[in-house]
């Protein structure tokens, strides 16, 4: 994935591990969320931010952005399914929503990271 950056917060979780989820999380956004045409043109110049994966109790909730060359489109990651965030405030309740993650599950934060 092209320029993903953000905050991992994990428990027990390896880099491999955690790379593997998001890979996950992002090819079944593309292949089931994402409209072509309407949300892209073309996927070769994507880009994926990750506010946030957390993994507690084999449970894995996540926050992440995909911008394409047409718009940028939210998803959450909860309870087992992914789901396409659509309201007109996503930029703003996608950076509170990290910021609160932060502030509530600091203790477990495992990787401040930019790849």
């Amino acid at each position: 994935m092209n320029g993903m950056e953000g905050v991992k917060i994990g428990h027990k979780i390896s880099r491999s591990e955690s790379a593997k989820l998001e890979d996950e999380m992002v090819e079944y956004a593309v292949r089931n969320l994402l409209v072509a045409g309407k949300d892209y043109d073309v996927l070769d110049e994507m880009r994926v931010v990750f506010g946030f994966l957390y993994y507690l109790e084999n449970q894995v909730i996540a926050m992440f952005k995909i911008i394409t060359d047409k718009t940028t489109v939210y998803f959450a990651k909860q309870l087992g399914s992914t789901s396409r965030l659509d309201d007109n405030k996503a930029e703003q309740n996608f950076c509170q929503m990290v910021e609160m993650m932060k502030h509530v599950n600091g203790r477990h934060l495992k990787v401040n990271w930019k790849a």
